[in-house]
């Protein structure tokens, strides 16, 4: 994507940066195989409770500028409910399984609504 139109956009740079990231955090999550589940579980969690800090630190700059930031305050605030709640059942793999696929589900739910939300920028098709 960045290289057929992202590098041409404004923020073209922010993508590229985030697809490296995202690809450098891929290959480490394959690494991780040969460890033990207790590892990865709190691996998952530290990552839960970074992107419920990056939201809410995003709504709380929102906040400042009179935007729509109670939505991405409480995507932040499930990431963090979520990571308290893999702490507590952190030695039952199933539930540490659950909660991943809750995850994924809050977020897909967040996205879409965020895609449905009406913006102040026209968009020309």
């Amino acid at each position: 994507f960045y290289f057929t139109m992202a590098r041409h956009m404004v923020g073209g740079k922010g993508i590229f940066y985030y697809g490296v990231m995202y690809l450098n955090l891929g290959v480490f999550t394959a690494t991780l195989y040969d460890i033990q589940q207790l590892y990865i579980m709190i691996y998952l969690l530290a990552m839960f409770v970074f992107w419920g800090f990056i939201a809410i630190m995003r709504a709380l700059e929102m906040k400042k500028m009179d935007s729509h930031w109670k939505p991405k305050f409480l995507e932040g605030m499930g990431y963090i409910v979520i990571a308290v709640l893999g702490i507590v059942f952190i030695q039952s793999m199933t539930v540490a399984s659950i909660i991943y696929c809750a995850v994924l589900l809050y977020s897909a739910i967040m996205k879409a609504v965020g895609n449905f939300r009406q913006t102040s920028i026209v968009y020309i098709q």
